[in-house]
């Protein structure tokens, strides 16, 4: 008997995996499924064999406006002597899309700036990029350029998520990732400042009325200006653009009723008295303000009535003698008024006593005049 054994045992021995399923499957089923799964467990949970394991992280900043350029870096472990290659990573806008100078609809970015086409995607994919982290090397970083729009929307976010990482999906199961954290980042693109074809110029009266000779009792005038789908965004110029708002009075004549002044410092904004004029320029980086609030100072006077001002502005900038004077603007140019525009000017003088043009006197009984 022991001589049987000893036979057997050099026959397992001879051939492992063979005889030994063979011997196993005559007393047990569930002992022949244990070993059947053993290469690959034992395999796959081998440290040298486990693929490397990739991570992915923003550089800088994760908050940028339009135009400027995100960053992040792919991370890997495990053996460099060999370039890992195929690393699929998705990108997707999350947000409301911009548009561009012909009204079409973009995205903040374009996936053809980075990486390379995957080939388990198909052709046409415009959603996934392939990257390679180069030999001796444990990451490799990305510049993600974002794109600047000339409409006004809603700040959006750019989503990075590893794909594939895993063991069930062909072609990218050669690397792995550890928590859902580790494989994907959120980025937000801020709305810059937008430029707009058109340009429309709103005035509105907040405060209609002025004390005459009140420093401190005066009236405001406000100019706005707004672009985008029903001029709903405010807009202001950038270099080489200008805009002469040009204020029209009837009721009233600047410098002998009221003064006129700009209120603060608004960037870009300038204000000629003598013309009643108000400028806005674009500087050569940025943009100019889009508001500008004017100060009416009513002047006294010896008439004791009140008096109704009617302001206005020029509705285009191509007719009439008096209308916006516009520069660099590529699209037209409106304006228009919110409101009847009038400004009561508050006269506080009292009417001079009449002049008597003869006495009674009531002296006893009688009357003398």
């Amino acid at each position: 008997m022991r001589a049987v054994a000893s036979r057997e045992r050099s026959r397992l021995l001879a051939s492992p995996l063979k005889s030994f399923v063979s011997a196993a499957a005559l007393s047990s089923p569930v002992l022949l499924l244990t070993v059947l799964a053993l290469p690959f467990e034992v395999g796959a949970q081998t440290a040298h064999k486990l693929p490397p394991k990739i991570d992915i992280s923003i550089i800088g900043s994760s908050d940028v406006e339009e135009g400027e350029t995100l960053q992040f870096k792919i991370n890997r472990n495990g053996m460099l002597s060999s370039p890992l290659k195929n690393i699929a990573i998705a990108f997707l806008q999350i947000g409301p899309y911009g548009l561009d100078q012909k009204g079409r609809p973009i995205k903040y970015f374009k996936v053809e700036d980075f990486g390379y086409r995957c080939s388990v995607f198909p052709p046409d994919d415009q959603t996934h990029r392939c990257f390679t982290i180069t030999a001796g090397e444990a990451s490799i970083k990305v510049n993600v350029p974002t794109y600047a729009t000339v409409s006004f929307e809603a700040d959006s976010k750019i989503g990075f998520f590893i794909r594939g990482g895993k063991h069930q999906y062909p072609g990218l199961n050669h690397y792995r990732y550890g928590s859902v954290a580790d494989s994907q980042l959120y980025a937000t693109v801020r709305d810059g400042q937008d430029v707009t074809p058109d340009v429309s110029v709103t005035l509105s009266i907040p405060d209609n009325s002025a004390a005459e000779g009140m420093g401190d009792d005066t009236a405001e005038l406000h100019l706005a200006l707004t672009g985008g789908h029903f001029s709903k965004w405010s807009r202001g110029l950038v270099a080489d653009e200008s805009l002469k708002v040009p204020l029209l009075f009837s009721g009233g004549k600047p410098g002998t009723d009221f003064v006129l002044s700009l209120s603060g410092s608004p960037d870009g904004v300038s204000f000629d008295a003598g013309a009643s004029t108000v400028t806005f320029t674009g500087p050569a980086t940025g943009a100019s303000a889009a508001a500008a609030t004017l100060t009416l100072t009513a002047l006294d006077d010896a008439d004791v009535d009140d008096a109704t001002v009617d302001v206005s502005i020029p509705r285009s900038d191509d007719r009439g003698t008096r209308r916006l004077i516009a520069s660099g603007i590529a699209g037209k140019v409106k304006g228009r008024r919110i409101g009847d525009g009038q400004i009561t000017l508050s006269d506080d003088d009292t009417a001079p006593p009449s002049k008597a043009t003869g006495l009674s006197a009531v002296a006893g009984n009688g009357e003398v005049s």
